[in-house]
């Protein structure tokens, strides 16, 4: 008679995480048609969080005072979320087709799930909440495709604790460390909320498209 499996043993080891190099947030057309790699996680982050600062620093030489100090760091976080297996999936499947399945960082994935939890924009709220960022800057980044979307706790649904650690990677790179949150008080929220909206439309915009080509000259054009 065999043993009964124990809990441990019919527990899935927990899903490799891609390394932020290979972690992408856009697909690229080529001349030819072909679809190819775009901007990283990390890459298009930085971009939003720069058009971020330089619309900031317009409305402070207009309005001194409308936004808060770190208004740019919602726009900075916004897509880490993207960093999560079916999200990759789904743009790793437009670039290699099937061969995606391959892949042991994404082999499990279900791309049916992004819908059902809310979209890479429910990751990031998620992501930022377990790190133990301000609840307005968690509720900014989870309604940046202008739309509420409740929270969640971390859990196998966001990849697991792998892809957590590489989201966690993510944000220390992009606002280093110790991380030092932005103050947001409720009446920037809304405003903070609209900023990071508009950066992020310019940021993957055609201007940003190629990622081998430098992005900081272009942020003020």
């Amino acid at each position: 008679m065999k043993a009964p499996r124990t809990a441990t043993a019919a527990a899935s080891p927990p899903v490799p995480a891609l390394p932020p190099e290979r972690c992408l947030a856009k697909t690229r057309k080529l001349p030819n048609d072909r679809t190819t790699r775009g901007r990283t996680v990390e890459d298009h982050c930085r971009i939003a969080g720069a058009v971020a600062a330089c619309l900031a620093a317009r409305y402070e030489a207009i309005l001194p005072g409308l936004l808060p100090p770190g208004a740019d760091i919602p726009a900075r976080l916004h897509d880490i979320g993207k960093a999560y297996p079916p999200f990759q999936a789904k743009l790793y499947e437009k670039i290699e087709g099937d061969a995606w399945r391959q892949m042991p960082e994404l082999a499990k994935a279900d791309m049916a799930q992004d819908g059902q939890i809310g979209g890479h924009a429910a990751v990031s709220r998620a992501c930022l909440a377990a790190l133990g960022a301000p609840a307005a800057l968690a509720r900014i980044v989870g309604a940046h495709h202008a739309r509420t979307i409740s929270n969640m706790a971390e859990s196998a649904l966001n990849g697991g604790p792998h892809w957590q650690a590489l989201r966690h990677q993510i944000c220390r790179r992009l606002l280093g460390e110790p991380t030092r949150w932005p103050d947001i008080a409720p009446r920037h929220e809304r405003m903070l909320c609209g900023l990071t909206i508009t950066a992020d439309w310019i940021a993957s915009g055609p201007l940003f498209d190629d990622p081998a080509e430098d992005w900081h000259p272009l942020v003020e054009r």
